[in-house]
């Protein structure tokens, strides 16, 4: 948790300043920080596992040290995420566009029938990664086998991945969308009410992401025994 408010803070002040000091529109602001977000994920994510991890094998982790153990992997993590991006949008491309393009020859308007097309391909490809994180930072494999290695590890636990996913995630997505829209829903003022509310809520949305880092984590030691996974080495 101390990790996630390091890391996070800031990012949220910077939210708030660049839309109190900067002027700049709340939706404007959220797009800077979120690109400031992207590349520490890698860290919050892979820090999250490696902490957890070093405690599990014994060690006294600490958070400087996870920090500095971040730069073994964050690189193989970000390629990771970009990588499983794109994978998404091509899934998601493969199961909407075709029933997209019978609307538009039916002449039908309404575009929420493609909502569960949309979820149909997020089910058959994220799964798939469910594995990723601990790939990346306790074995250290490289972008291209960890999605693979992952995919296999998930082979035959596909259903449950996916419960268990929709039940660690369920709350901390619910609250990351109501940060979204309930101010506006609200009617409170976006720069003040509204930002202050919108801040709080991200915040305790990113700290309940921790939840399924750390199943995902506990997951993978069940799946995969410890004794054929190398200790993480000591950060130089």
């Amino acid at each position: 948790m101390a990790l996630v408010l390091l890391l996070c803070v800031p990012l949220l002040c910077l939210d708030a300043v660049a839309v109190l000091w900067f002027d700049l529109t709340p939706d404007d602001a959220d797009k800077g920080v979120g690109l400031l977000n992207v590349m520490l994920m890698p860290i919050i994510n892979g820090s999250v596992v490696w902490i957890v991890h070093r405690g599990s094998i014994g060690a006294a982790p600490t958070l400087w040290s996870a920090l500095r153990a971040s730069g073994s992997y964050w690189s193989r993590l970000f390629v990771s995420y970009f990588a499983i991006s794109l994978i998404l949008l091509a899934w998601l491309v493969a199961t909407v566009l075709p029933p997209y393009i019978v609307l538009v020859i039916l002449k039908i308007q309404q575009l929420y029938l493609l909502i569960p097309f949309g979820l149909a391909g997020l089910l058959l490809a994220l799964p798939r990664f469910a594995f990723i994180d601990p790939l990346v930072v306790i074995e250290g494999l490289t972008p291209f086998y960890a999605r693979h290695r992952s995919a296999t590890l998930v082979k035959n636990r596909r259903w449950m991945v996916i419960r268990c996913g929709a039940m660690v995630y369920s709350l901390p997505l619910c609250l990351e969308l109501a940060g979204e829209f309930l101010p506006g829903w609200l009617g409170l003022d976006p720069r003040h009410g509204g930002l202050g509310f919108s801040l709080a809520v991200s915040l305790i949305s990113a700290v309940l992401y921790i939840v399924p880092i750390v199943f995902f984590y506990t997951y993978y030691c069940a799946v995969v025994p410890m004794t054929a996974v190398a200790a993480l080495k000591e950060p130089l």
